[in-house]
């Protein structure tokens, strides 16, 4: 059997990958886990990213991505307490050879090491630096953005890095759902309702002024979850 093969059976390989944001939009930063998945035996990792993340449903049809691991990050210090050492658990059943984080957290890092990971490369900012086996990039850097962020780690491990366009490819639930609309006209165009952080949220006032000056031939769709149904249909 074929290395990768192997690796994709026991859902184990050689490389994972783990982001620690919330949000749909920080697990698309697929440019980046093809670059690293194509460097490493077997051409696939293990991607690790909160449950918030939706990230097996969104990377079921990626190729790059063997398998997509959930894990808890965030709560009270004693729940991030609890949530570190699940990790650690997780990861040593997992036992990959090397960690890339996609973050300047410190955690995953921390986890990594407790872990045994023997390569773990991160961005090294601030005190994560102290547990990854990369030199990482200089504290000058701090205030860049994370996408500048992230392409430091490929360049300083010889990787490359040809685009940072997404590029996600449709597994079968979107194509559904893209059926299921087919008779409304196009373009489409898609917004999202409500935010992470309530400091990244418009208020109220704002989205009817955003959306009275919209002029579109096509449809418009608000999307969200739960939460958002009664704020969307107001603002329909």
């Amino acid at each position: 059997m074929p290395y990768r093969n192997l690796c994709l059976a026991i859902n184990v390989t050689p490389t994972a990958v783990i982001q620690v944001k919330p949000g749909i939009g920080d697990v698309i930063n697929l440019p980046f886990i093809r670059a690293i998945a194509a460097a490493t035996p077997g051409g696939a990792v293990t991607f690790f990213a909160p449950p918030s993340s939706a990230a097996k449903e969104l990377l079921a049809a990626e190729p790059r991505v063997a398998t997509a691991i959930y894990f808890e990050h965030f709560g009270s210090e004693l729940r991030r307490g609890i949530n570190l050492i699940r990790l650690v658990a997780l990861m040593r059943r997992q036992s990959p050879s090397a960690i890339w984080i996609l973050d300047r957290t410190i955690r995953p890092a921390l986890a990594a090491a407790l872990a045994g990971i023997p390569e773990r490369i991160g961005i090294g900012l601030g005190a994560q630096n102290r547990f990854i086996t990369n030199p990482g990039i200089g504290q000058d850097h701090f205030h860049e953005h994370p996408i500048d962020w992230l392409r430091a780690p490929p360049a300083e491990m010889r990787v490359p890095l040809t685009s940072t366009e997404p590029d996600l490819p449709s597994p079968a639930p979107i194509l559904a759902i893209a059926r299921k609309f087919d008779a409304h006209a196009r373009p489409w165009l898609v917004l999202g309702v409500g935010a992470s952080h309530p400091d990244k949220d418009w208020s109220d006032h704002a989205w009817i002024e955003f959306l009275a000056g919209l002029h579109s031939p096509g449809t418009i769709f608000l999307i969200g979850g739960p939460a958002n149904n009664a704020r969307a249909e107001n603002l329909i």
